[in-house]
């Protein structure tokens, strides 16, 4: 089994959910319905598959993406405009994701890739924040390797990572499954566009470190100078001993660790639906695993993940405010820290036999 706790179902609500009493002002969604699914490129074995999910509005980042792995990919797109919350019209997100799929497909023939990449389109199941758990758990399940890399769409994973995979793929294998290993790729970010993300993904781990040192490049979420503040994100992470060593290295766990990482997709722990939008959702599942599933985490000695800035989501607004309104709304984030507290309370208790979360008494 995947870990200590009951099976769940990748798309199905966790057991005794509908008993709980939704926390206050977060939408409690419908499952995400499928649409149509697009593959690209010959049914080839691969070693690792590249697992993403975005709106509609993102779509521009997936090809980006995808030209930058060279390997199976398997993504859940949404009928959902991210940037402005509202939902896509069926007729319009397939027009738009067919254009999307043949640039994708011309990447993968360009390289003369041996593998299929499988894009899904999904209806959101109700109004509310972007489902970002459930899109994660589809694009899952749209994977056939046993190794995945969990990586959200605007990041870019570093030139030749799919390669190093491929050639270490037996012993890669023996450590995700036998170990139950997760292995981290330290995640950076462009202190100043999209283009430069690019760039730093494609020029390897010497030029990365260069543009730490120039104050181009840092470790993502570190602080709010290049974008978004979430220091233990990625603190235990050490991008400090990561730049200067040429061997991986075990990490500790820590509160609020939410790194990408190569894993294997039988066992590692889905994701929590109940989460949507921003905030937490990534969190709990590397809590899961490591506190209650018996992964360890290793941080991979040459390759790397990038951030491509962007503006902020409806989602992000909603949750952490927007600053820029003249009247800012209520915040979701009190809300969010009440449901991950409550997630990981049901959790222990399965994990301790007490019972699948029908506590619904007050947070």
């Amino acid at each position: 089994p995947a870990c200590a706790l009951r099976p769940r179902s990748l798309l199905g609500p966790r057991r005794g959910a509908g008993r709980l009493r939704p926390v206050a002002r977060i939408t409690i969604r419908r499952p995400l319905k499928h649409v149509r699914t697009y593959d690209t490129g010959e049914a080839g074995e691969d070693s690792c598959t590249l697992v993403t999910q975005c709106s509609i509005d993102r779509l521009g980042r997936l090809i980006t993406q995808a030209a930058h792995w060279r390997g199976a990919v398997a993504a859940a797109v949404v009928a959902y405009d991210g940037a402005t919350g509202e939902h896509v019209a069926v007729r319009e997100a397939r027009r738009r994701i067919e254009a999307a799929v043949a640039e994708i497909g011309a990447c993968g023939v360009g390289v003369g890739l041996p593998v299929r990449r499988t894009i899904a389109l999904y209806e959101d199941g109700g109004l509310g924040l972007y489902p970002i758990n459930a899109a994660r758990n589809a694009a899952l399940r749209l994977a056939t390797t046993e190794l995945v890399l969990l990586l959200d769409v605007d990041f870019l994973p570093s030139t030749g990572l799919h390669s190093t995979v491929a050639g270490s793929a037996a012993e890669l294998r023996r450590r995700c499954v036998e170990e139950r290993r997760l292995l981290v790729l330290p995640a950076f970010e462009s202190c100043a566009d999209a283009c430069e993300a690019a760039a730093l993904a494609a020029g390897g781990k010497p030029a990365l470190a260069a543009a730490v040192v120039a104050g181009r490049a840092r470790t993502f979420a570190s602080d709010g100078r290049c974008g978004d503040t979430f220091p233990q994100g990625h603190r235990a992470t050490d991008s400090k001993r990561w730049l200067a060593t040429d061997g991986a290295y075990s990490v500790e766990h820590e509160e609020g660790f939410e790194p990408f990482v190569v894993a294997s997709r039988r066992l590692v722990p889905p994701y929590d639906e109940r989460f949507t939008g921003f905030g937490r959702n990534k969190i709990l599942q590397l809590w899961e695993a490591a506190r209650l599933c018996g992964f360890t985490f290793e941080v991979v000695p040459s390759h790397f993940v990038v951030h491509a800035r962007h503006a902020a989501s409806h989602a992000q607004r909603a949750v952490l405010g927007d600053p820029a309104a003249a009247e800012p709304g209520p915040r979701l984030l009190p809300s969010i820290k009440a449901l991950y507290d409550r997630a990981r309370l049901e959790r222990l208790r399965e994990a301790c036999g007490g019972g699948g979360g029908g506590g619904g008494g007050g947070g």
